[in-house]
């Protein structure tokens, strides 16, 4: 069944469902300016009705992800001018800036942040900030934010505009086929406790993909190789060796302490992997072939 938005100014950026019947749509403006407004609407009852909640971020801020954990309790991942990151309390009616604790050294300054949200379970939240000095002319310095995920930035080289991708390691999806680099200036923080504490993340690898179980377990799954943390990413085990292959950032869900599932690559292909032994043991799952267009229903 297909539900549509009525009213929507736009493309939506992301969906963000609690359960069968609450859920919030992000949606892009159609407007001529860049980057475009990025509109919020909320539904409860399915997806059946929709209730726009206006713009939850103020320019230049650009919001890219509305990601909710809670009925009430939501996170924007955004560029800001600073090392803040939107949280709302009251179902998306409203949102506040939540200053991140600095790293040691201290924040950078005079340019734009991204800061990546990505939920964990129950009051668990991670945070990736990455900092890109402001674009200088075509001194080769600085860069522009343009898209998010992947995370694409503007930059100069020589004068030509160039683009480059990245992937976040802790969590984001990749869906392009442009060799993929880890972020300059990138610091990497959690929180248990919705936002009132932070700690700094350490992760096995800046490649492979992070799986949650709850706040405080995650799972790292790289080519061949498996960890675990029991305190929020603040330290892992030592990789074992494992028969995975290649996986996607983002794509390690884990159902429960035993099963899990992963996309990963073989040969050039996507393929999906499953483990019911806690991550010691994993196989290929076999999908049904595809049917000719005309053939499907």
């Amino acid at each position: 069944m297909h539900l549509s938005i009525p009213g929507a100014k736009g493309n939506v950026l992301s969906w963000s469902f609690v359960d069968d019947f609450y859920g919030w749509a992000l949606v892009s403006g159609t407007t001529v300016a860049f980057p475009p407004p990025a509109y919020l609407y909320r539904t409860d009852d399915g997806g059946h009705s929709w209730h726009e909640l206006g713009l939850p971020a103020p320019a230049p801020d650009q919001v890219f992800e509305a990601n909710f954990t809670y009925f009430t309790t939501g996170w924007l991942s955004t560029s800001n001018g600073g090392p803040y990151v939107y949280k709302s309390s009251d179902i998306g009616q409203t949102w506040t800036p939540v200053a991140l604790p600095s790293p040691p050294g201290g924040w950078p300054t005079g340019g734009t942040f991204l800061v990546a949200v990505n939920p964990t379970s129950g009051g668990g939240i991670t945070a990736t900030v990455v900092f890109f000095p402001t674009l200088q002319g075509r001194k080769g310095q600085g860069a522009k934010i343009r898209d998010f995920p992947p995370l694409t930035v503007g930059a100069y080289d020589g004068g030509r505009p160039v683009t480059y991708s990245y992937a976040l390691p802790l969590g984001s999806e990749v869906t392009t086929s442009v060799p993929l680099v880890a972020p300059p200036n990138q610091t990497e923080l959690a929180s248990r406790d919705n936002g009132k504490t932070w700690n700094p993340v350490m992760s096995p690898s800046t490649g492979g993909a992070v799986g949650y179980l709850d706040p405080t377990q995650w799972w790292w799954v790289g080519h061949g190789q498996w960890a675990n943390t029991r305190d929020g990413g603040a330290t892992w085990t030592s990789p074992a060796s494992i028969d995975v292959e290649q996986p996607l950032p983002g794509s390690l869900e884990i159902v429960d302490r035993l099963h899990a599932w992963v996309i990963a690559t073989s040969q050039s292909r996507s393929v999906l992997e499953a483990t019911a032994d806690g991550g010691r043991h994993w196989r290929l799952v076999s999908l049904p072939a595809m049917l000719p267009a005309a053939g499907r229903s």
